[in-house]
């Protein structure tokens, strides 16, 4: 993983850790894994480290890394004279909360107005 290769027992942990915790909300298990790894990420990383590092197909990491900015949760960076992505946490932790409730709200008026 980008720089920290010497405690890569404890960052797939962490790694895992993550994926436990976000799993229940409904985040699949490859973006939820996707996020605990950009949170242990100093900078933006492109989809090939993360294919590397998370051993998971091209495809996979990119569906992933597009539902996290869905929900908010991160940041595509684009990369200076390349059209190659680069990904990183959001500084909004509170994003895909907020994108879940509003969905409920949408629900909540949509049961209320049918009846």
């Amino acid at each position: 993983m980008p720089n920290m290769s010497n405690n890569r027992p404890a960052e797939q942990r962490f790694i895992e850790n993550a994926a436990r915790l976000l799993i229940p909300w409904g985040v699949p298990q490859t973006a939820a894994r996707l996020y605990g790894y950009l949170l242990l990420c100093a900078e933006p990383v492109s989809l090939d480290r993360i294919t590397a590092d998370l051993e998971i197909s091209k495809s996979s990491a990119s569906v992933a890394a597009r539902l996290l900015e869905a929900y908010r949760l991160a940041q595509r960076h684009g990369e200076r004279g390349s059209k190659r992505a680069l990904y990183a946490v959001s500084d909004n932790y509170e994003g895909m909360l907020s994108e879940q409730n509003r969905l409920l709200d949408a629900l909540a008026d949509l049961m209320k107005n049918s009846t």
